[in-house]
């Protein structure tokens, strides 16, 4: 997930079969840097808040997460048993908040290769499995076209983003008027975890 992007992340543990278990104390804690500890949610195994299969001893909570800046999130899970005072702790786990990738910045670079007639570099920043495919319509318009095409644009926006995909919009010209275009990129996971253009439409 991403800094300032609010998202929805299905928090889950397996609890051992244990009749001494009281399901409804089962809760998700956030732990702080200083090692303090607050109730996030109640979890639940009953087939709501996000749960499968109600009484199968997976316990589950959906969790909203709308942090502002890159951080990595730390939780627990805290149970209590009849017939003991002190409540049963999990291991700490842990949840990345990344820093938005700059698409902004990305998408300058290909348009630059465009406006300069150079389609070889702006193959690089085309996912690798995508090339040959953009690499056969670029030729087919022509570096001068696209050249036009893409000297005037501007108005670039994030429309949405998750984990792996992030859509944007761009204004440009084409087919002679200027007109509302879409990109998608996609984290090359597969290859080196860079983010590259996938789809580019109008």
């Amino acid at each position: 997930m991403y800094a300032g992007v609010a998202a929805q992340v299905r928090v889950c543990i397996r609890a051992k079969y244990d009749p001494a278990l009281v399901a409804s104390s089962v809760n998700l804690l956030r732990v702080r840097p200083d090692g303090g500890k607050t109730v996030v949610s109640r979890m639940y195994d009953d087939g709501s808040h996000g749960d499968i299969h109600a009484n199968d001893g997976t316990f589950t909570v959906l969790l909203e997460v709308a942090e502002p800046n890159p951080a990595v999130l730390t939780f627990q899970v805290s149970a209590g048993y009849r017939g003991q005072a002190r409540r049963v702790l999990s291991d700490v786990f842990s949840l990345e908040v990344h820093a938005v990738p700059n698409f902004e910045e990305i998408w300058n670079g290909f348009v630059d290769r465009l406006v300069n007639r150079d389609l070889d570099g702006a193959m690089e920043y085309i996912r690798l499995n995508r090339r040959e495919e953009y690499r056969r319509i670029f030729d087919r318009i022509g570096p001068d076209t696209l050249s036009i095409m893409f000297s005037a644009s501007r108005d670039f926006r994030r429309k949405e983003i998750s984990l792996y995909r992030a859509v944007c919009t761009f204004m440009a010209f084409n087919r002679g008027s200027e007109a509302q275009g879409e990109v998608i990129f996609l984290q090359d996971r597969e290859w080196d975890d860079v983010w590259r253009i996938d789809f580019i439409g109008f």
